[in-house]
């Protein structure tokens, strides 16, 4: 989340855009028949990393931005992971099976982190 606290922290309004234009990318790509898979989905992804790079503020903004929002708008600040906790599994998943950049994996992990999606994982292997 550096990248994206740097453009804050300088004021750089593009930041709000550049999250618009990931989410509603993600929205197509979810919402696409290579989502139904994770082995589907990480082709999808490897593919899809430029695409973020030339559309969020460049390539370190685009990696970071990607991952984030790949698994952030997802989350719904009342309920969680309730309603699309399969489906934030399945992108965090991808992103490990992809061949995006070490990067790109390295923000997804911290995106888990931050979203507790290791909690979930947890609670659907204990059920």
């Amino acid at each position: 989340m550096h990248y994206t606290l740097e453009l804050l922290l300088s004021g750089d309004h593009r930041v709000l855009d550049y999250y618009v234009i990931a989410r509603d990318r993600w929205r197509d790509i979810l919402a696409s028949d290579d989502a139904r898979s994770v082995e589907t989905l990480a082709s999808r992804l490897t593919v899809e990393q430029m695409w973020f790079e030339r559309h969020c503020g460049g390539r370190w903004q685009g990696q970071e931005i990607m991952a984030i929002s790949g698994i952030g708008h997802l989350y719904d600040p009342n309920i969680g992971f309730e309603q699309s906790g399969d489906v934030a599994l399945r992108v965090f998943d991808a992103f490990m099976a992809s061949f995006c950049s070490i990067e790109v994996k390295w923000h997804a992990r911290r995106a888990s982190e931050v979203y507790f999606l290791s909690d979930l994982r947890q609670e659907e292997s204990d059920e």
